[in-house]
């Protein structure tokens, strides 16, 4: 499932990230009811999130498709900027072009 020849999956990534966060995003809402400064931080960017059961399930939702959607975006540009870059960095051959050319036993050196 890569979307690139040497790039990341977008989806999965943008998945898993997503996961992550809204698990944090839930366990942060339950955890966190003596701290109303941080859930109300966080509820000014994701509506209906709060120190409640409901409110913890609403913030995990917004979590996951705020996570994912960074990520997703964050993959693809990284699979974009990869198929793009021609800096002596990124490349995984030889400067003779030769792909089985590790560098070492370079003909052109």
């Amino acid at each position: 499932m890569k979307s690139a020849s040497k790039g990341l999956c977008a989806g999965c990534f943008g998945l898993s990230v997503g996961i992550i966060w809204g698990v944090w995003c839930f366990a942060a809402g339950m955890l966190f009811h003596g701290n109303f400064t941080m859930v109300s931080a966080m509820g000014s960017i994701y509506v209906g999130y709060g120190p409640t059961l409901m409110g913890s399930l609403i913030g995990g939702l917004w979590g996951l498709l705020h996570g994912f959607v960074a990520a997703f975006l964050i993959a693809y540009l990284y699979n974009c900027l990869c198929r793009c870059c021609k800096c002596y960095c990124c490349k995984k051959t030889c400067c003779c072009d030769n792909k089985e050319c590790d560098g070492n036993n370079c003909k052109k050196k």
